[in-house]
């Protein structure tokens, strides 16, 4: 994980222009979790949480995928000021479950 947080950290240092230009609606940096933590409620939650502290980049993304089991991590996350991309995510009849 060292390896991918300095890559996400440079990354995110050079997209932050952006970032700022664009008022924060632009210019995220994304780093995915674990799918082996898909199905899980805690697990995204608390990798969400390592990865965060670890970046600490506004720009900086947390990639879940969209699984039923994952919708707890994504409101979690998201209530803590977490950045949540929902991946996965392929028609909106899975969107609606």
């Amino acid at each position: 994980m060292e390896l991918a947080v300095s890559d996400i950290k440079r990354a995110a240092d050079i997209l932050h222009p952006v970032y700022q230009a664009s008022g924060g609606t632009d210019g995220f940096i994304s780093l995915q979790l674990s799918l082996r933590l898909a199905r899980n409620a805690q697990g995204p939650i608390q990798q969400a949480k390592e990865l965060r502290r670890a970046v600490e980049r506004q720009n900086g993304m947390i990639k879940i995928p969209a699984t039923k089991e994952s919708l707890t991590a994504i409101y979690e996350c998201t209530c803590d000021g977490i950045n949540v991309n929902i991946n996965l995510l392929f028609d909106l009849v899975q969107a609606g479950r």
